[in-house]
């Protein structure tokens, strides 16, 4: 259930909606962040997501109300302490028929953001190819329904695994065959 407190910025062109259920970890809220690869090739556009994600969670715990108190709502606090891997480590907590269930979500969502926006994406006109390395970040429903949060050109790489994103990326563009990490979407 999406609360009502609600805004709408024509800046930015973006809607906003506070989510009054979200699902939980150490009775904090937390987002996933996930790297989308976008390649537009002689086949087409295709998007591959990195099958590792972060989940960044809140410095105190969840209470509904209050909603300034940035410890309790904003889900960018980052310490190993904390630190879960997406899917790996939600699907130690909630098991892996939910996690299942989040990861096609998840790729259902992206699969219908790429349908919207393959028409606008473009590649520089001194070429026909190229590609967008995009930050992903989802929220979770209390009963593992994936909300899209927002898409960001800052892919957030100061957490990440240095070695498999670059491998990630280098498939992906170039077609090398190194060790890799991705799904298509």
């Amino acid at each position: 259930m999406i609360g009502k407190i609600f805004e709408f910025n024509l800046q930015y062109n973006s809607i906003y909606y506070y989510i009054i259920n979200p699902l939980l970890i150490r009775d904090r809220k937390f987002h996933i962040r996930l790297h989308w690869c976008i390649n537009i090739n002689d086949n087409g556009i295709h998007g591959y997501l990195f099958k590792d994600g972060y989940i960044f969670l809140a410095k105190n715990p969840y209470k509904r109300m209050n909603y300034s108190n940035k410890e309790i709502h904003d889900t960018h606090y980052i310490s190993e302490e904390y630190m879960v891997i997406f899917p790996d480590g939600f699907k130690k907590i909630f098991g892996a028929i939910k996690t299942k269930k989040v990861q096609n979500g998840i790729i259902e969502i992206l699969a219908s953001v790429l349908k919207k926006v393959s028409k606008k994406m473009k590649c520089y006109s001194e070429t026909k190819y190229c590609y967008y390395v995009l930050g992903v970040d989802i929220m979770i429903l209390d009963d593992f329904t994936p909300i899209l949060i927002e898409i960001n050109y800052k892919q957030g790489l100061k957490s990440i695994k240095q070695k498999e994103y670059v491998n990630n990326l280098l498939n992906i563009v170039l077609g090398f065959d190194l060790p890799t990490n991705y799904i298509e979407t």
